[in-house]
């Protein structure tokens, strides 16, 4: 393989592996949406629970 090749096999690999993270970094951010979301839906159940045991320890 000549040095003319290499040069384009790496630029090659390079726009691939370039796709790669875009791929991964959508991904990471579609993810981190989701924890978001699930964090707000725990809060709420928490709070459910304490407003529970609170009324439970009025009566």
């Amino acid at each position: 393989m000549g040095g003319f090749d290499k040069i384009m096999k790496l630029i090659s690999d390079s726009i691939k592996i370039e796709g790669k993270v875009t791929t991964i970094s959508d991904q990471i951010k579609e993810l981190s949406k989701e924890v978001r979301d699930l964090d707000k839906r725990l809060i709420r159940i928490e709070t459910y629970v304490e407003i529970a045991d609170k009324v439970k320890k009025l009566k």
